[in-house]
């Protein structure tokens, strides 16, 4: 599991400081329990994420920012599963993608 990424700060500039990242995976964490809410999906939730956290979503070319960012994803499908097989939600997150103009089809 690649999780360990995200606490690492090294040399790359593009890399998030981990005290952004531990608040961004507890709003991941808490967002994915939220009843209110019904995410479209793992992607929607990490990036309300970031711009909670005011943090820039990286692009694939800030190496290290991107990493972390995969890692997201990978833990906000976690926690959505978490939150699924608790009953919290159902599992409609699962379904719906996303389209390049922004849309949602299932």
């Amino acid at each position: 599991m690649r999780v360990r990424h995200i606490f690492t700060e090294g040399g790359d500039p593009s890399i998030v400081p981990y005290d952004e990242m531990e608040k961004i995976r507890k709003l991941i964490r808490k967002g994915a329990m939220e009843q209110d809410h019904n995410w479209a999906n793992a992607l929607d939730l990490v990036q309300q994420a970031y711009k909670a956290v005011n943090v820039e979503r990286p692009t694939p070319s800030m190496e290290g920012a991107w990493g972390q960012y995969e890692d997201c994803i990978e833990y906000a499908v976690q926690q959505l599963n978490v939150a699924t097989e608790k009953g919290v939600r159902d599992d409609s997150w699962k379904h719906l993608s996303s389209t390049i103009d922004g849309t949602w089809t299932k």
